[in-house]
């Protein structure tokens, strides 16, 4: 059966003229898909921002696969998008709005966590932290103008016994 997931989340850009929203809906044959839109708020007005509806590469049997956390990057150049997907890797991506299209910038790796949950981005924009919901439950990524990169992980978890190096 056909049917939505619901929004699983929201976020407004730095300057409050955009808003971010991840929303799952069941596709064919039980399958779900995880799609990004975005919306331009111009006082009283909303319209869409894109003309394309970026679906995430993320259709799968299983139900628990779904967009959990957007962030706007502080410079509202970029979308970070944290979700799940059955390969448990590349579950962070950045996606950029530029000339009514959204595209996905870059896929990063979390290799190892069965999602990546929450994002928070350093007040300079260099460093982002991403969680994952289970070893080796955070990410950090360097931001260099427009390149990402995986830098490793905190150097330990409190309470799980497990130590991981960085790169």
């Amino acid at each position: 059966a056909c049917g939505t997931e619901g929004f699983t989340a929201v976020d407004f850009s730095p300057d409050n003229k955009l808003l971010a929203i991840g929303y799952s809906w069941n596709g064919v044959a039980g399958s779900v898909n995880s799609v990004v839109k975005i919306y331009r708020l111009d006082g009283t007005k909303v319209t869409e921002a894109h003309s394309n509806e970026l679906l995430l590469d993320i259709k799968s049997v299983n139900t628990f696969n779904r967009v959990y956390d957007l962030k706007w990057s502080n410079d509202q150049k970029y979308l970070y998008v944290s979700r799940r997907n059955d390969t448990n890797d590349y579950n962070f991506n950045i996606l950029k709005l530029e000339d009514n299209e959204l595209s996905l910038h870059q896929k990063l790796p979390t290799t190892g966590a069965s999602d990546a949950r929450g994002i928070s981005e350093s007040l300079d924009g260099t460093t982002l932290v991403v969680a994952g919901s289970t070893t080796p439950f955070h990410y950090i990524y360097r931001r260099t103008n427009d390149t990402f990169s995986f830098i490793g992980q905190l150097p330990s978890y409190p309470g799980t016994g497990a130590t991981y190096g960085t790169n």
